[in-house]
Order: C-alpha cells, then sequence, then structure tokens
C-alpha cells in the first residue's frame, strides 16, 4: 500500500447490523499494526456486548466470568489467550445448551462468539 492508502475492515464476519463506518488512512509502515488494532477494537465492542448478553445466563457467573478473561487477553493483545478464552467459552455453552441454559439462547451465543473469534482472526 502506498503512503495515505485507505483501508477497509473486512465485514464479511459480521452480522448486517455491524458494519464499520469509519475508515482508517495509514502510512504503509503501519499497516499492520493500524490494522491489528482496528480489529481489536471491534473485537473489545463485540465481546462488550457480548459480556452484557452472557450476564445472568446459565449457572453462576462462569460465563461472563470467562468473557471477562477474553477481554483482558484482549486489551494486552493477547490474541491467542483471547481466543482460547473463546473456545472455552464456545464449549460451555455446548454443554449448557438445553441444561442450564436453553437452546435458543446458547445457540445465539454460539454465533456470537464465533463472530468474534472471527473477527479477531482465531
Amino acid at each position: 500500500m502506498d503512503s495515505d492508502t485507505t483501508a477497509y475492515a473486512d465485514t464479511n464476519q459480521m452480522a448486517p447490523n455491524q458494519k464499520i463506518s469509519r475508515r482508517l488512512s495509514m502510512d504503509a509502515g503501519d499497516v499492520a499494526g493500524d490494522a491489528l488494532l482496528l480489529l481489536n477494537h471491534d473485537g473489545a465492542v463485540q465481546l462488550a456486548d457480548l459480556l452484557t448478553a452472557v450476564t445472568g445466563v446459565g449457572p453462576g457467573t462462569s460465563l461472563a466470568d470467562k468473557v471477562i478473561q477474553v477481554q483482558t487477553a484482549l486489551s494486552a493483545n493477547h490474541v491467542a489467550d483471547a481466543c482460547s478464552g473463546l473456545n472455552a467459552l464456545i464449549n460451555e455453552l455446548k454443554a449448557q445448551s438445553g441444561r442450564s441454559i436453553p437452546p435458543g439462547v446458547a445457540s445465539s451465543l454460539i454465533g456470537d462468539a464465533t463472530r468474534i473469534r472471527a473477527v479477531l482472526g482465531c
């Protein structure tokens, strides 16, 4: 990319109502770092929404605790740890689906976590 090139986020993995309307202008040397910051920011916004959605769902605070751990990892730029935490969340949702979490709720939350994994590049 040339200096002052405009880059757009890939929205193919996002829900239709979650398009990114901003664009970034970046120097060629900053493309990778700035793109990662954009993805992490978008992932952070979606994680905040996921935390709201899982709070009070299922037994105890296990789901919310996992999302908080993912948020902490992402804020420290530990994307692999964030991906691992999202896997753990998905596994718990699958295990509790039809038990302590209604299947429709579990399925929706799994879809949200899976979309965030795609945004983060897991």
